[in-house]
């Protein structure tokens, strides 16, 4: 008990009176601990969801964005081919600078070894 009272650091010790002590110190604790896991439970179901929503808004999107594409080719826009590949360009770009706001890409490309901006990193994928 010497040695673990000695220590700096992880050291907590804690003293009680009777068994009474011991058993009420330890309920607080798993009510603490119980109560930590219901809460990160909670936390994790609505992320789920929120995961769940993303992905149909994504499957929504590409849907709308193909409908859109069809209907610019088949009414002969003029432009309309072209005007589809920059607002392709433009989501390129954008997914581009999120990759490389990445912290461990932007490790990689901070570090001397890579000498690849993040979108010549991000046309690798």
């Amino acid at each position: 008990m010497d040695e673990i009272i000695s220590q700096r650091i992880n050291n907590f010790v804690r003293g009680f009176e009777n068994f009474d002590d011991i058993t009420n110190w330890l309920k607080e604790q798993w009510a603490g601990l119980f109560a930590d896991f219901l809460s990160r439970k909670t936390t994790d179901i609505k992320l789920k969801n929120l995961e769940d929503q993303i992905e149909e808004l994504k499957g929504i999107s590409n849907t709308l964005m193909v409908y859109n594409e069809a209907i610019v080719r088949s009414s002969n826009v003029e432009g309309g081919t072209e005007i589809i590949k920059q607002e392709e360009l433009k989501l390129k770009v954008k997914k581009a600078i999120r990759f490389k706001n990445e912290p461990m890409i932007d490790y990689f490309i901070g570090t001397e070894k890579i000498n690849l901006s993040g979108i010549q990193i991000f046309d690798f994928l």
